[in-house]
């Protein structure tokens, strides 16, 4: 028998944070908890972006409420930046904006 988890657990699932927010087996990524604990409930329809692609840092200034076609609009126009495989970190801010002024030009040109 699995063992049951306290409201507030956190764990690690397929990427992202999940936390434990009711019972019986209530779980709610922690980037929507976070958001709706400053803002209210995230409307249907509506996800939360994390700006800096880390799908693990749910601090309030790096989550944006957007509609999921504009999130599919984003995620068409900039991409997503490659993830170093060895340590499947994400490039640190400075690289982010590096690598998104370079594809931003690109597509410009192209």
């Amino acid at each position: 028998m699995a063992k049951r988890r306290p409201v507030g657990h956190e764990r690690l699932e397929h990427g992202r944070v999940v936390r434990k927010v009711a019972e019986p087996n209530v779980w709610m990524y922690r980037s929507r908890a976070v958001w709706a604990a400053a803002h209210g409930p995230v409307p249907a329809g509506y996800i939360i972006h994390h700006i800096n692609e880390d799908s693990v840092d749910d601090r309030l200034d790096n989550l944006q409420c957007m509609t999921r076609g504009e999130h599919t609009r984003h995620h068409i126009r900039w991409g997503s930046p490659r993830r170093n495989i060895e340590t499947a970190a994400y490039p640190d801010s400075e690289s982010l904006r590096a690598w998104r002024s370079a594809t931003s030009c690109e597509l410009m040109e192209g």
